[in-house]
């Protein structure tokens, strides 16, 4: 469900410090109801998440990156062309309605307002005289939400206000049971707070003290928020906290327990990248697989040349026996030892001479491509070497940040088309290294994509480090940090390898051959992919797949 005024007015409250005078670097619109706002405040770089998706609409922080489409929507195009800065952030007294007060890039004001309210939600950007500047869902039914028209927001809800003077004593004379018609008469109301209210009342204390004190706590915002398990499904609930002291386990934050709560929202964009792209390299994959079996059938027809040259050296020795208009001749071939009969296929329709330059030519022409045939093999196994390596890190991808370095490989390869020539380059960084430690306390880190795997060899791995990965098959890097000539004992060595097998494709294995040696002994591969090397010297460990917790 879509979030609550009383969370909401939590988490502006949280939120308002943090973006009040933030300048816009960056808006996003990695879906067609979701957007995010990167945002720097002086001290920190923000990511804000504004969903508008009806039953799911909220806002919230983020650490993550999402994956946005090549070209960004209408609405985005506008908000970038628009907005620098926000300037303040404010919720209606009693609807879902949040008004972000915006300043443009000769300091104009703007308004964004998210319309979080039931099925009908929508974003619009108003301007200092009250106009629509443009919506993200253009209405035209009970008010209109078009470019140039004036911003009505929408009907208020029914029902009296939670600070109405009135509500004490239309709750005293309330039918039985009271939780229902708090529900459906007063607002802001949550079945929460409003089975709150009835147990209390219940229990004998006055309508009259009971909603001064929801009353004063809202307006101070002392608020309990936690994410609870109502149904089997994970719900967020926030209440008034009437009493001194507030109730245990309170969330963190109000904004990591809105996303928290609506974590599959989170991953939904990325789970859809991930479908489509996977089905991208499967494709190239196969393409590979053509390309190999073409190969073999070349191989194979080569396999020939050595008969047709010694067929065309019979030939030519016996070049007083031939004549136009014959399909084949039984010769001796002295090549076999003892000379054996062997019968020559000829074309009637060539000269004798004819005939012998055919089959040296065809020989020839068979022992020239024997390279070119072994290159290309060695290069079309490399490339599916490289397209395994992607779809482990498909698989391995849990956030936007990864899956835009996975992006970049694909429209270097031009499996994708490139996003735009405006878009910033994503580079690796250090922070997305996975981490963690080996019994003994020394540090791991490894990499869940090519890209990071090359980092982690080029920039963070020293040459007397320890370096691990399954043998002949796709996984991640895991680089063993320790000083130069320092000893780490092998169940720390197992520990490292162990992890090395648990982020590869033989996971599921029960036992997995790791290799292991210094990163000196590694070599990088000229003009290969990313994360792509040699090893010149290594040994073997067979280990037990683990993934640990990481940064255990």
């Amino acid at each position: 469900m879509s979030i609550d005024w009383f969370t909401l007015d939590a988490l502006v409250r949280e939120l308002r410090p943090k973006l009040a005078g933030a300048r816009l670097d960056k808006i996003h619109q990695p879906g067609r109801e979701r957007l995010l706002l990167r945002l720097w405040n002086g001290r920190e770089t923000l990511r804000l998440v504004l969903d508008l998706s009806p039953g799911a609409a909220r806002l919230h922080l983020t650490p993550h990156n999402e994956v946005n489409p090549p070209q960004p929507p209408r609405f985005c195009q506008l908000l970038r062309a628009r907005l620098r800065r926000i300037e303040s952030l404010a919720l209606a007294a009693d609807d879902r309605i949040l008004d972000l007060g915006c300043r443009g890039p000769a300091g104009e004001p703007y308004r964004l307002l998210a319309e979080l309210t039931g099925v009908r939600t929508d974003l619009v950007l108003v301007d200092a005289a009250g106009r629509v500047v443009d919506a993200l869902r253009r209405q035209d039914d009970d008010r209109e939400l078009r470019p140039g028209a004036s911003y009505l927001p929408p009907s208020p809800p029914a029902g009296m206000r939670l600070d109405d003077p009135a509500l004490p004593a239309a709750l005293a004379a309330a039918p039985a049971p009271v939780a229902p018609w708090l529900l459906h008469q007063v607002r802001p109301m949550t079945p929460a707070l409003a089975e709150l209210l009835a147990q209390r009342l219940a229990a004998g204390e006055g309508a009259a003290p009971l909603l001064a004190a929801v009353n004063a706590a809202c307006a101070a915002g002392r608020y309990h928020t936690a994410v609870q398990t109502v149904g089997g499904k994970r719900a967020l609930v926030t209440l008034p906290q009437l009493e001194a002291e507030p109730p245990a386990d309170p969330a963190p934050s109000v904004s990591d327990a809105v996303q928290a709560c609506y974590g599959e929202g989170e991953v939904a964009p990325v789970a859809d990248a991930r479908q489509r792209w996977r089905s991208l390299v499967r494709k190239a994959l196969a393409r590979c697989e053509r390309r190999l079996r073409a190969i073999a059938t070349e191989a194979q027809q080569a396999q020939q040349a050595d008969s047709w040259q010694r067929w065309g050296q019979l030939l030519l020795a016996n070049r007083g026996r031939l004549q136009r208009g014959q399909s084949r001749i039984e010769l001796e071939d002295w090549f076999a030892t003892p000379p054996v009969p062997v019968e020559i296929p000829l074309d009637p329709k060539l000269t004798p001479q004819e005939n012998i330059d055919r089959y040296f030519t065809r020989a020839r022409k068979f022992h020239r491509g024997d390279e070119h045939r072994q290159r290309r093999q060695q290069e079309t196994a490399a490339e599916m070497a490289w397209l395994e390596q992607l779809l482990l890190a498909l698989d391995e991808a849990a956030s936007g940040d990864e899956l835009q370095l996975i992006r970049g490989e694909l429209e270097q390869a031009r499996l994708l088309p490139p996003a735009g020539r405006r878009s910033p380059k994503v580079r690796p960084r250090t922070e997305q290294l996975r981490r963690g430690r080996t019994p003994g306390g020394w540090a791991l880190a490894w990499g869940t994509n090519n890209r990071l795997n090359d980092l982690l060899l080029r920039q963070v791995a020293k040459p007397h480090d320890l370096w691990f990965h399954v043998h002949n098959i796709p996984g991640s890097h895991v680089v063993l940090q320790r000083r130069p000539e320092e000893e780490v004992p092998e169940v720390d060595r197992l520990y490292a390898a162990a992890v090395a097998a648990g982020y590869s494709r033989a996971r599921d294995d029960a036992r997995v051959e790791v290799q292991t040696t210094e990163v000196r002994q590694l070599k990088f591969i000229k003009g290969g992919a990313s994360g792509q090397v040699i090893v010149q010297r290594f040994a073997t460990l067979r280990v037990a797949p683990i993934r640990p917790a990481e940064g255990g």
